[in-house]
């Protein structure tokens, strides 16, 4: 038992360190967000050229500097996805659980002996997801689960300085976490042939946690214009401390916990996003936004190790290498604003990108994402320092087919997704 192959299986392990930052009902730049805040999602995310409460230090945190002296933002993200899976074994189903939310806060304030200079401090759900299949009929006669529990969390720090009145530079530092569990159809275990067996996976607790950073500068060339630049780094991500649990009853060692189990050479792309916005006078605005984002390096291949097996008979180690091969994405975004009156904002904005996951290697918890979304907003400013605002994203359905040899859900594979989102906000500026 110690040389058995595990290649359906080991397909599926070195691809869950992917899930671990995935955030399926939220996916829309891969498994980013399209926007941080209610201002930025309602002009569908062409924010980084427009960017101008703490929300900043997550997108362009150059955009700081707009704050006349401080700030703070409180904002919670609730959406319902609309994630349906349908294969060639007459697997017709809907997400066992399709409510989710996001949360964020943010802090930022001029320092009072250089008051050319913002510094502020940001708490930020960037994804979080319980997606879940149920009752899914297998290649093997059974039916079984096949679901996700995810979260990442983002602690930002950042700093930015009005070089000129037209130039405004930041950066922003970040500690990002990662925290999941997953099962893969834990209930099935087959070893029929014995080239590819199958081994249903359960595996709890993992978590990682990596250091990245954001720089970005705004700059007005003409009173009207501003142009925006912002560098994202790549953040690695080992998802470690977990445990895994293996069902190998087909060959007769019963269902076999490991502890140590890790995932390795899961990322969060660098990415490079160049923005332009256009006032053409005081009540109208209009950017737009292109971003691309690394994902050939950063998802190129994964890796699940575990060991300490509570039975002797299994495999002391098990090591498994996949190979993602996501494509680059490329994001493109058109938003508009119009202040209907002094204190009241209405937004619009239109998103379209690519989808990274090469069919050969989508799984139903990683298969699509998000191809055009629009978005609306309305802000409201209450008095002098309050402000509300908030944003609705419907992402457009998409069906994507594919053929994963990894999966026991025969030949062909077709997953239909769809997010209805709002995101809700309120701001003390000062």
């Amino acid at each position: 038992m110690r040389n058995f192959q595990l290649r359906k299986c080991g397909v599926w392990l070195a691809a869950a360190a992917v899930l671990f930052a995935l955030s399926p009902a939220q996916a829309g730049r891969g498994f980013l967000l399209n926007g941080y805040g209610s201002e930025a999602l309602g002009m569908a995310g062409a924010d980084v050229a427009v960017a101008r409460d703490t929300n900043a230090m997550n997108t362009n945190p150059a955009g700081l500097t707009q704050l006349r002296n401080g700030g703070y933002d409180l904002q919670i993200q609730p959406y319902v996805s609309g994630f349906k899976h349908e294969d060639s074994l007459s697997n017709s189903e809907e997400l066992t659980d399709p409510f989710g939310a996001v949360s964020a806060a943010g802090y930022a304030a001029r320092l009072a002996s250089h008051p050319d200079w913002v510094w502020g401090m940001g708490l930020y759900g960037q994804g979080g997801t319980s997606v879940g299949y149920d009752n899914l009929l297998t290649e093997y006669g059974n039916r079984d689960i096949v679901s996700a529990n995810i979260g990442v969390f983002k602690l930002a720090g950042s700093l930015a300085w009005q070089v000129r009145e037209n130039l405004s530079v930041g950066a922003t530092l970040g500690l990002s976490y990662a925290f999941g569990r997953q099962k893969y159809f834990p209930e099935t275990s087959d070893n029929s042939d014995p080239a590819a067996p199958f081994f249903g996976l359960r595996f709890d607790d993992g978590s990682g946690i990596s250091g990245n950073f954001l720089v970005g500068l705004q700059y007005r060339p003409m009173e009207q214009w501003t142009v925006a630049l912002v560098y994202t780094s790549k953040t690695d991500l080992r998802l470690t401390g977990g445990t895994a649990t293996l069902n190998f009853e087909s060959v007769g060692l019963g269902r076999v916990h490991y502890d140590n189990a890790r995932l390795e050479g899961f990322a969060l792309p660098q990415e490079i996003d160049l923005g332009v916005s256009w006032r053409p006078d005081a009540r109208w605005l209009v950017a737009i936004e292109a971003s691309w984002l690394d994902y050939s390096r950063a998802l190129s291949s994964s890796r699940f190790r575990a060991d300490t097996p509570n039975n002797p008979g299994a495999a002391a180690n098990i090591d498994s290498v996949t190979q993602l091969r996501w494509r680059d994405q490329y994001v493109y975004a058109l938003g508009v604003a119009y202040s209907l009156s002094e204190k009241t904002t209405l937004r619009g904005g239109f998103n379209v990108e690519n989808n990274p996951v090469r069919a050969e290697t989508a799984t139903p918890p990683l298969g699509l994402g998000q191809e055009r979304s629009i978005s609306v907003g309305f802000g409201r400013r209450l008095d002098d320092g309050w402000h509300f605002d908030a944003a609705f994203e419907y992402q457009l359905p998409t069906t994507q087919s594919y053929s994963n040899p990894a999966l026991p859900l025969g030949e062909k594979v077709d997953d239909r997704y769809g997010l209805y989102g709002l995101i809700l906000s309120i701001a003390r500026r000062w």
